[in-house]
């Protein structure tokens, strides 16, 4: 049902990568929940993700803040940015792009650690979470980053079905990761 009306078809795609590189980022990933804004997409962290990505304080911060657990987990494991599977960028929209440009297409199924992307139905704004957990019927857990828990902005832990929209924004796909490519 979802499908018909949003007027997309969700699809996969499989980017390259290193099972170490992911494990790393998952931990970093783990470790900025709970970082929360001072102002708004402000804050001292918030600043380290946009700096990761080149785009100015205040800007939303949702594709940098995935991008950053990436670049510090290559940082920490001493080898070259080039391991980092997804494309630098502030637009959760381009990353999923840029997946499809250069993934390898796979079955709309989520998986521990791919990224859902939502995008509007018009222009390039968008949003993306990282899965941390699937559980039954679409439903997953993921971590966000420029996301809301009750009146707080920052990075969260949040429940989301593949499903269904995210306020004005469809899920447009996964990108997931194939190991051993590198």
């Amino acid at each position: 049902m979802f499908l018909v009306f949003s007027g997309f078809t969700p699809e996969k795609y499989l980017l390259p990568s290193s099972l170490v590189v992911i494990d790393e980022s998952a931990r970093i990933l783990a470790a900025q929940v709970g970082v929360e804004e001072v102002g708004q997409n402000r804050g001292p962290n918030i600043f380290e993700y946009q700096k990761s990505v080149g785009i100015p304080p205040g800007s939303p911060y949702c594709a940098a803040g995935q991008y950053y657990c990436f670049w510090r987990a290559v940082q920490n494991l001493n080898i070259p940015t080039s391991y980092i599977p997804i494309k630098r960028t502030g637009l959760a929209y381009e990353i999923y792009l840029w997946a499809k440009q250069r993934g390898k297409k796979s079955t709309f199924k989520p998986l521990l650690h791919d990224l859902i992307v939502w995008r509007k139905r018009t222009g390039i704004n968008g949003h993306i979470e990282r899965i941390v957990e699937v559980k039954d019927k679409g439903w997953v857990e993921t971590i966000g980053f420029n996301v809301r828990k009750g009146n707080k902005s920052g990075v969260f832990q949040k429940l989301r079905n593949i499903y269904h929209p995210l306020q004005q924004m469809v899920i447009i796909g996964l990108v997931g990761f194939e190991y051993g490519r590198r």
